[in-house]
């Protein structure tokens, strides 16, 4: 569910739905629903989408990163997490068409994954490398 303006208050916004309409991402959320779209266009802050299972938070997700990249968040400033590999594989392959490039940048992968990436960029370690820690 995403936090910020409600359907209504965004309706009663006069010319909103023209100027926005007129602008790229404004095609893209024209096929969203209300409560997609107020997600894709929430501010530059961070964002919980939660819905249930075919709900469409997955394109919801891929419209929201475009669009924040569009407006020169840096890819490596922006982190998707999800719980399974299907769903991060999916999120990537979705923005890898519709960026082209920037996506390998982005925090985006499951708990895991994302865990793993963190504790192996601490430790100074190299993206392929095994870390194996020792206890005393």
């Amino acid at each position: 569910m995403a936090t910020g303006p409600s359907a209504k208050e965004m309706q009663s916004q006069p010319d909103g739905d023209e100027a926005l309409n007129a602008t790229p991402i404004g095609k893209i959320v024209a096929g969203l629903n209300d409560q997609q779209r107020l997600a894709v266009l929430h501010d530059d802050r961070p964002l919980l989408v939660v819905a249930g299972a075919g709900t469409g938070k997955t394109r919801t997700l891929v419209y929201r990163t475009s669009r924040l990249i569009e407006d020169g968040v840096p890819p490596g400033k922006i982190l998707l997490l999800t719980f399974t590999n299907k769903a991060a594989r999916e999120m990537r392959t979705r923005l890898e068409r519709m960026l082209g490039k920037g996506v390998n940048a982005l925090w985006l992968g499951t708990f895991h994954a994302i865990c793993a990436r963190i504790l192996r960029h601490r430790a100074g370690c190299e993206a392929d490398c095994e870390c194996a820690c020792a206890h005393t």
